[in-house]
């Protein structure tokens, strides 16, 4: 399952590294030399259980957040919304992080929001009281690749249980 994810920094080197954190691309030659590679050292591709490790990003890049903001509305009109939107607080033009997430979630209330900060002066309990919800998460820069995949798939799993949970009980 594909899942869609919005990041909106101001910062070019963030909006690049998270694209190529989340949605790496893979060549033909690069799924050979990995095929390659699993044959000599033995290990099989494992096709299990664990669908976290098969999900798939496609990254849609802001550079402000009313871009953002407009690119949720019409994600939402072509049928293909986002999962999650990776949101910095601090943006020098127009709105600032916060108030793109609150937009972002009064147009779509099921997205996940994940807060990017490389300050820490703002306290969650504020940050919540902004964005009238407190089911977002939040993560500091500089982040850690591992940890940025991590809560992407994490967040991605969720969805696609409540999303079982949702048809299950129609």
């Amino acid at each position: 399952m594909n899942h869609r994810i919005l990041v909106i920094d101001d910062d070019p080197k963030i909006l690049e590294s998270c694209q190529m954190i989340l949605a790496p691309e893979t060549s033909k030659a690069g799924e050979e030399l990995e095929s390659m590679a699993g044959e000599l050292f033995e290990e099989e591709v494992e096709n299990g259980p664990d669908e976290t490790l098969n999900i798939k990003f496609e990254v849609t890049t802001a550079n402000e957040g009313k871009i953002g903001v407009d690119e949720v509305g019409k994600a939402l009109q072509a049928g293909q919304p986002f999962t999650m939107a990776f949101v910095d607080i601090r943006m020098p033009y127009g709105i600032d992080g916060l108030e793109t997430a609150r937009q972002i979630l009064s147009i779509d209330p099921d997205m996940e929001i994940i807060i990017l900060t490389g300050y820490s002066d703002t306290p969650r309990q504020s940050m919540a009281r902004q964005l009238g919800v407190s089911n977002f998460q939040l993560l500091k820069k500089p982040f850690d690749p591992d940890e940025l995949m991590q809560m992407a798939q994490f967040l991605a799993h969720r969805h696609n249980m409540h999303q079982r949970r949702g048809e299950q009980s129609k």
